[in-house]
């Protein structure tokens, strides 16, 4: 399963109907929206529904942790194939005064930045319906950008950009190893670790106030404290970071609605200082622009990973929405930045979702596989990043190992409670005690050296013919 998922709050007065109605005008202007699967003869085949409710519902009351209970739940149900619409939505009013707006999708009809274009649509459709004015009902359609992408396929630049990547990768960076022991039975199937936190905007500006001059965007930056971090703490120096790319090309295609995102590799290797890892990181982005929109679906077959026991070329990914619906005002009624809703499922060891609105702290949404890190780490991590991006943001120029990522209770836990391996011992002597070990356990292995042993019974021997020759001497 893969979902898109997204939710908005609205505060202010807000006319549902209108709204509802603005929503409805949105959805049938839009092939992406409208689109709905039905069986072929090898794989399904894509129709646009045309009439028909609308899978919207306006919900009862709820606090906002009841809301964001039931939405979590709601998320990971999966969409039928071969039914209707491949959305949800629902508006809940909140107990404390306004809404929340949750929206999910099938990921086959709209990424991320799909869903802020349709919001500002309902947002323009919304003040149309006010103005007792007919909404736009006429915009590009997603059939262009599928046929483009279907020529892109069979054509000779997509040749070409297989070579060029399977070139770049044909040795292939570090794979990540697993934190804390031995991989966790069924993982695959386990919820991941959900960690969220809110990075100080003051501590995230002034980096990005130092790195200006670099031409560093805020993405590269996080991208770069990724790195840092978290090849740090596997001890890992080359590293493969799956960026999520809008991959609208043409300003036909920015003003889609649909799926266009790819996630492309960044190779960052050997970088000690943000101010390095930017550099590798703007040079890999010069030396891939040209075939930046190669499928990565293509990408891990061409380098035959699943042959060399990988499941996808990068360890780490990153989604990274910046801006975009920050505030859309309804007239009386405002709807806020967006959060992004996640299934914490994954096969990766770390996805991170940033959501980066002006004036507020960066929400950061880390999900970790119980493939790579237990509970007891994982419940450390947040707290662990953040104190590196505050130290990193009060000296921009140090290397990553001159930071201590250890928390003062991690930090105890290693050195004295894990340590603490005194035990209390019987009474009596040594040659006493090997003498009832032998007793009860004669075969029980009691000393090793290489690959010889001793067991219990064979040392008591052992020791009781060597006192015996001393006391003949």
């Amino acid at each position: 399963m893969h979902n898109v998922g997204l939710h908005f709050p609205i505060r202010g007065e807000l006319c549902i109907k209108r709204f509802f109605a603005a929503i409805e005008s949105v959805v049938r202007s839009s092939d992406a929206l409208s689109a709905a699967l039905a069986p072929g003869d090898d794989i399904p085949l894509q129709r646009v529904v045309t009439k028909g409710e609308l899978p919207l519902r306006r919900l009862h009351v709820m606090s906002m942790d009841e809301a964001l209970e039931w939405m979590a739940v709601d998320f990971d149900v999966p969409f039928e194939l071969y039914g209707d619409y491949l959305f949800r939505f629902a508006l809940i009013p909140l107990a404390d005064g306004g809404y929340l707006f949750y929206t999910v999708f099938h990921h086959l009809i709209v990424d991320a930045a799909g869903v802020l274009l349709m919001m500002q649509r309902i947002r323009d459709a919304y003040r149309a319906l006010a103005a007792d004015e007919q909404p736009q009902g006429s915009f590009p359609r997603y059939g262009d950008f599928v046929q483009a992408d279907h020529d892109y396929w069979a054509s000779e630049a997509f040749r070409k950009a297989e070579a060029f990547w399977k070139h770049r990768f044909a040795e292939l960076p570090e794979q990540l190893p697993k934190l804390g022991g031995a991989k966790t039975a069924g993982a695959d199937e386990v919820r991941s670790h959900k960690i969220g936190l809110s990075l100080p905007r003051a501590s995230f500006d002034r980096l990005q106030a130092h790195f200006r001059p670099a031409k560093a965007t805020s993405s590269q930056l996080f991208t770069a404290l990724l790195y840092g971090f978290f090849g740090r703490m596997w001890g890992v120096s080359d590293l493969a970071v799956g960026v999520a790319r809008l991959n609208r090309g043409t300003d036909q295609f920015r003003q889609t609605i649909g799926t266009f995102a790819n996630i492309s590799p960044v190779r960052i290797a050997g970088g000690t200082t943000l101010a390095e890892t930017l550099a590798a990181i703007h040079r890999d982005l010069a030396e891939v622009w040209e075939h930046r929109h190669f499928p990565t679906s293509a990408l891990n077959r061409a380098l035959n990973l699943l042959d060399k026991g990988r499941e996808q070329l990068f360890d780490i990914s990153l989604a990274y929405i910046q801006g975009g619906v920050a505030r859309l005002e309804l007239g009386d009624a405002t709807i806020g930045a967006p959060k992004v809703l996640t299934s914490g499922y994954d096969r990766g060891a770390l996805q991170a979702f940033v959501s980066d609105n002006p004036g507020e702290p960066l929400y950061v949404e880390l999900i970790c596989s119980r493939r790579y890190i237990e509970p007891a780490r994982a419940a450390l991590l947040g707290t662990q990043f953040t104190a590196f991006v505050e130290a990193l943001s009060c000296d921009p120029d140090r290397c990553f190992r001159d930071f201590d990522i250890l928390l003062a209770e991690e930090r105890e836990r290693l050195l004295v409670e894990w340590n603490r391996t005194e035990r209390p011992l019987p009474g009596g002597l040594v040659h006493e005690l090997i003498a009832q070990a032998a007793a009860r356990s004669p075969e029980a292995v009691a000393v090793r050296s290489g690959d010889a042993s001793l067991t219990y019974g064979e040392l008591d021997a052992r020791s009781n013919r060597l006192a015996r020759h001393l006391q003949s001497l």
